[in-house]
């Protein structure tokens, strides 16, 4: 199995050492596949800030893909569940109350 894999390993990187002599269609294929996979992956991250941050706002703690990077081999454990949220344990609290009410004032008044 393991000669299998380095077989597999050297033909890929010598593929790639002769990516000029690829046809042109192939060549635009890999790299429009590279592109969007890797503008995918960073637009998901930043969706999931922006997202955490707002919300976290409302006092619950709500995670878009919470197993993003816990694996990165099975695509169907990386995107499942798609979204957990919970009720944070000091919603209740007047100071966090206070300090939520005046983050939000204060993004909502600079991003004006």
């Amino acid at each position: 199995m393991t000669t299998f894999y380095l077989t597999c390993v050297a033909s890929l990187l010598l593929s790639f050492v002769l990516f000029k002599m690829w046809p042109l269609w192939l060549q635009e294929f890999t790299w429009a596949a590279i592109v969007t996979i890797f503008l995918g992956y960073w637009i998901t991250i930043i969706l999931r800030i922006v997202l955490r941050i707002v919300i976290w706002h409302f006092g619950v703690d709500l995670e878009l893909f919470p197993n993003y990077f816990h694996s990165f081999v099975n695509p169907k454990i990386m995107l499942w569940p798609i979204v957990k949220g919970k009720v944070r344990d000091d919603f209740y609290s007047p100071i966090m109350l206070t300090f939520r009410v005046l983050s939000l004032i204060t993004i909502c008044h600079f991003s004006y």
